[in-house]
C-alpha cells in the first residue's frame, strides 16, 4: 500500500493516515485504526436527485401530520362530554352529527391524549432525520424547529380551538 494515489477535493479529503499507512477511502468505505472508525460522510442530496424530493415530501407530510395531531389534541380535549351530549340532542344538524361522532373518542380521554401525543412525538422526532438527508444538520434542526413551532403548533392549535368539533368529527373513525 505504499504506492497509492488519492484524488480528493480541496475541501473534502479522502486520505487517512494510520500507523504510517495511507488509506484512500471511497464513499461507504471504513478504516478501523487504533479503536476508531474513519469514513467519508455522505454529502446531502441536491434537488436534481429523485430522493431529494422524496425526503422533502415525507418531511412536509410529517409537518402536516404533527400539526394535525397537535391541533386535534387541543381541539378534542377542550370539549367536555356534557356539552357534547347537549349538542348531540339539541344543536344544529351538523353539530348533532359531529358531536355524536366525537362522543366515543372524548369519553376515553386518557387513551385519546396518549395516542395523539405519541403520534405527534413520532412525527416531530422524525422530521430532522428526513431533512438531514437534504441539508446539513444545523439547517435541518433550525428548519425543523421553525416548522414545528409555526405549522406544527401555533396554526393548528389556533384552527382547532375554533373549529375543533368539525375537524375532530372529520378525522374521527
Amino acid at each position: 500500500m505504499s504506492n497509492i494515489t488519492c484524488h480528493s477535493l480541496a475541501h473534502l479529503t479522502n486520505e487517512i493516515f494510520c500507523n504510517g499507512v495511507k488509506y484512500c477511502l471511497q464513499k461507504g468505505e471504513k478504516v478501523h485504526c487504533n479503536n476508531e472508525v474513519f469514513e467519508i460522510p455522505e454529502s446531502p442530496l441536491n434537488y436534481h436527485d429523485k430522493m431529494f424530493w422524496v425526503y422533502l415530501g415525507v418531511y412536509v407530510g410529517l409537518v402536516l401530520f404533527a400539526g394535525l395531531m397537535s391541533g386535534l389534541t387541543m381541539g378534542l380535549l377542550s370539549l367536555d362530554i356534557l356539552s357534547l351530549k347537549v349538542l348531540a340532542r339539541g344543536g344544529k344538524p351538523d353539530e348533532q352529527k359531529h358531536a355524536a361522532k366525537i362522543i366515543p373518542l372524548v369519553s376515553q380521554h386518557h387513551l385519546l391524549l396518549v395516542t395523539l401525543l405519541l403520534a405527534n412525538a413520532v412525527a416531530v422526532e422524525s422530521m430532522p432525520l428526513c431533512l438531514d438527508r437534504v441539508s446539513n444538520p444545523v439547517v435541518a434542526i433550525v428548519v425543523s424547529v421553525t416548522a414545528v413551532l409555526l405549522f406544527g403548533e401555533v396554526v393548528p392549535q389556533a384552527l382547532c380551538t375554533r373549529y375543533g368539533l368539525a375537524i375532530g368529527a372529520f378525522f374521527a373513525p
